[in-house]
């Protein structure tokens, strides 16, 4: 029975490992917006006047 409790208590003495988070490259490309030929911002095509 003692030597149970010294194996319990080796194990409840160890550190916990570190959390290795990686890391986010600064190089990372940047998203571009993606505008449609001949649709210019405010105007809606299907606008008949009404």
């Amino acid at each position: 029975m003692a030597k149970g409790m010294m194996q319990m208590k080796a194990w409840m003495e160890v550190a916990p490992s570190l959390l290795v988070v990686p890391v986010k490259p600064s190089h990372c490309p940047k998203l571009e917006t993606i505008r449609e030929d001949g649709a210019e911002e405010g105007h809606d095509d299907n606008d008949d006047g009404s």
